[in-house]
């Protein structure tokens, strides 16, 4: 697969709040992380063209709370004994440095 992402994604599990503008209190867990975008799983299906708001504790300053808009760019559904089966790809609004250099911090 050809890779067009401008910063590389990291393994990295951070818990999620989700909101869209009709669905609040959303639960995700992330599978993988970069400035730009994440992917995560949730058991919400989220489509392809929403606006999400991703809130997440900074993972260099725990107190600190991220809040990140980004758009939903892929989705896909995973095996059903899962219950965190849904996951969505995110491309965010801007360039989020907390989640720059997370290396083996998470």
């Amino acid at each position: 697969m050809d890779e067009r992402r401008r910063h590389p994604r990291r393994t990295a599990r951070l818990v999620l709040g989700i909101e869209t503008d009709s669905r609040k209190d959303r639960a995700g867990l992330t599978r993988d992380v970069s400035p730009t975008g994440m992917a995560f799983r949730s058991p919400s299906s989220f489509d392809v063209g929403e606006t999400v708001k991703v809130s997440f504790r900074d993972p260099s300053a725990k107190q600190r709370q991220v809040e990140v808009y980004g758009t939903v760019v892929r989705t896909q559904l995973e095996a059903k004994q899962f219950i965190f089966r849904h996951v969505a790809a995110v491309r965010f609004n801007g360039h989020i440095s907390a989640l720059e250099g997370l290396g083996g911090q998470l």
